[in-house]
Protein backbone atom coordinates (compact mmCIF):
# COMPACT_ATOMS: atom_id res chain seq x y z
CA UNK A 1 0.00 0.00 0.00
CA UNK A 2 2.84 2.36 0.83
CA UNK A 3 4.45 1.55 -2.53
CA UNK A 4 1.21 2.39 -4.35
CA UNK A 5 0.98 5.71 -2.52
CA UNK A 6 4.62 6.50 -3.34
CA UNK A 7 4.05 5.64 -7.02
CA UNK A 8 0.89 7.77 -7.12
CA UNK A 9 2.72 10.68 -5.45
CA UNK A 10 5.62 10.46 -7.92
CA UNK A 11 3.25 10.36 -10.87
CA UNK A 12 1.31 13.32 -9.48
CA UNK A 13 4.48 15.36 -9.02
CA UNK A 14 5.57 14.58 -12.58
CA UNK A 15 2.18 15.51 -14.04
CA UNK A 16 1.95 18.72 -11.99
CA UNK A 17 5.51 19.63 -12.99
CA UNK A 18 4.75 19.02 -16.66
CA UNK A 19 1.58 21.13 -16.52
CA UNK A 20 3.44 23.96 -14.77
CA UNK A 21 6.26 23.77 -17.33
CA UNK A 22 3.74 23.96 -20.17
CA UNK A 23 2.00 26.94 -18.58
CA UNK A 24 5.34 28.71 -18.12
CA UNK A 25 6.34 27.97 -21.71
CA UNK A 26 3.06 29.35 -23.08
CA UNK A 27 3.28 32.47 -20.90
CA UNK A 28 6.89 33.08 -21.97
CA UNK A 29 6.05 32.51 -25.65
CA UNK A 30 3.19 34.99 -25.42
CA UNK A 31 5.47 37.52 -23.72
CA UNK A 32 8.14 37.07 -26.42
CA UNK A 33 5.53 37.54 -29.17
CA UNK A 34 4.26 40.64 -27.44
CA UNK A 35 7.78 42.08 -27.18
CA UNK A 36 8.44 41.27 -30.82
CA UNK A 37 5.20 42.88 -31.95
CA UNK A 38 6.02 45.96 -29.90
CA UNK A 39 9.38 46.23 -31.69
CA UNK A 40 7.59 45.96 -35.04
CA UNK A 41 5.15 48.61 -33.89
CA UNK A 42 8.01 50.92 -32.93
CA UNK A 43 9.78 50.37 -36.24
CA UNK A 44 6.69 51.18 -38.24
CA UNK A 45 4.84 53.84 -36.25
CA UNK A 46 7.42 55.54 -34.03
CA UNK A 47 10.37 55.59 -36.40
CA UNK A 48 10.08 57.91 -39.39
CA UNK A 49 11.89 55.51 -41.71
CA UNK A 50 8.71 54.38 -43.49
CA UNK A 51 6.82 57.68 -43.33
CA UNK A 52 7.48 58.91 -46.89
CA UNK A 53 6.29 55.72 -48.61
CA UNK A 54 3.45 55.18 -46.15
CA UNK A 55 2.22 58.74 -46.76
CA UNK A 56 2.39 58.39 -50.56
CA UNK A 57 0.57 55.04 -50.63
CA UNK A 58 -2.00 56.21 -48.11
CA UNK A 59 -2.87 59.72 -49.30
CA UNK A 60 -2.00 59.20 -52.98
CA UNK A 61 -0.73 62.69 -53.83
CA UNK A 62 -0.98 62.57 -57.61
CA UNK A 63 2.49 63.80 -58.54
CA UNK A 64 4.30 61.84 -55.83
CA UNK A 65 2.57 58.56 -56.55
CA UNK A 66 3.26 58.97 -60.27
CA UNK A 67 6.92 59.71 -59.48
CA UNK A 68 7.20 56.69 -57.18
CA UNK A 69 5.66 54.45 -59.82
CA UNK A 70 8.06 55.85 -62.45
CA UNK A 71 11.09 55.41 -60.17
CA UNK A 72 10.09 51.81 -59.56
CA UNK A 73 9.53 51.12 -63.25
CA UNK A 74 12.89 52.66 -64.17
CA UNK A 75 14.78 50.63 -61.55
CA UNK A 76 17.29 53.45 -61.20
CA UNK A 77 17.93 53.13 -57.46
CA UNK A 78 16.50 56.49 -56.44
CA UNK A 79 15.96 57.21 -52.77
CA UNK A 80 12.22 56.78 -53.22
CA UNK A 81 12.73 53.40 -54.91
CA UNK A 82 15.00 52.23 -52.08
CA UNK A 83 12.53 53.50 -49.46
CA UNK A 84 9.76 51.60 -51.26
CA UNK A 85 11.82 48.38 -51.24
CA UNK A 86 12.51 48.82 -47.51
CA UNK A 87 8.78 49.29 -46.93
CA UNK A 88 7.94 46.09 -48.81
CA UNK A 89 10.75 44.21 -47.03
CA UNK A 90 9.28 45.19 -43.67
CA UNK A 91 5.92 43.69 -44.60
CA UNK A 92 7.50 40.66 -46.31
CA UNK A 93 9.32 39.96 -43.05
CA UNK A 94 6.02 40.08 -41.19
CA UNK A 95 4.39 37.82 -43.81
CA UNK A 96 7.22 35.28 -43.44
CA UNK A 97 6.89 35.31 -39.66
CA UNK A 98 3.16 34.81 -40.06
CA UNK A 99 3.71 31.89 -42.46
CA UNK A 100 6.18 30.31 -40.01
CA UNK A 101 3.65 30.78 -37.19
CA UNK A 102 5.97 32.95 -35.13
CA UNK A 103 3.19 35.52 -34.88
CA UNK A 104 -0.54 35.15 -35.27
CA UNK A 105 -2.64 36.57 -38.07
CA UNK A 106 -4.94 38.44 -35.69
CA UNK A 107 -1.91 40.10 -34.05
CA UNK A 108 -0.58 41.25 -37.41
CA UNK A 109 -3.94 42.53 -38.58
CA UNK A 110 -4.63 44.34 -35.32
CA UNK A 111 -1.58 46.50 -35.96
CA UNK A 112 -1.03 46.57 -39.72
CA UNK A 113 -4.26 45.58 -41.48
CA UNK A 114 -4.90 48.97 -43.05
CA UNK A 115 -1.40 49.42 -44.45
CA UNK A 116 -1.19 45.85 -45.74
CA UNK A 117 -4.52 46.30 -47.52
CA UNK A 118 -3.33 49.60 -49.01
CA UNK A 119 -0.51 47.75 -50.77
CA UNK A 120 -3.13 45.86 -52.76
CA UNK A 121 -4.84 49.09 -53.80
CA UNK A 122 -1.99 50.06 -56.13
CA UNK A 123 -1.45 48.04 -59.31
CA UNK A 124 2.21 49.05 -59.57
CA UNK A 125 2.85 47.77 -56.02
CA UNK A 126 1.15 44.43 -56.68
CA UNK A 127 3.05 44.08 -59.95
CA UNK A 128 6.37 44.81 -58.22
CA UNK A 129 5.66 42.30 -55.44
CA UNK A 130 4.91 39.58 -57.96
CA UNK A 131 7.83 40.39 -60.22
CA UNK A 132 10.48 40.60 -57.50
CA UNK A 133 9.67 37.69 -55.23
CA UNK A 134 7.55 39.07 -52.43
CA UNK A 135 5.39 35.96 -52.59
CA UNK A 136 4.62 35.81 -48.86
CA UNK A 137 3.52 39.43 -48.81
CA UNK A 138 1.58 39.00 -52.05
CA UNK A 139 -0.23 36.03 -50.52
CA UNK A 140 -1.07 38.05 -47.41
CA UNK A 141 -2.27 41.06 -49.42
CA UNK A 142 -4.33 38.82 -51.72
CA UNK A 143 -5.91 37.05 -48.75
CA UNK A 144 -7.13 40.41 -47.44
CA UNK A 145 -8.50 41.67 -50.76
CA UNK A 146 -12.27 41.92 -51.03
CA UNK A 147 -13.75 38.87 -52.73
CA UNK A 148 -15.19 39.63 -56.17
Amino acid sequence: MLDQFREWAQTSVIVIGAVMALMTYRRDAKLRRSEWLYRLYQQFYENDRFDPVRRILDYEPEEEIRQLSTDIDNMDGTDSHEAFVDYLNFFEFIAVQLKNKNIRRDEVLDMFDYYIRRLGDHAFVVSYMRKYGYENLDHLVTSLAPKK
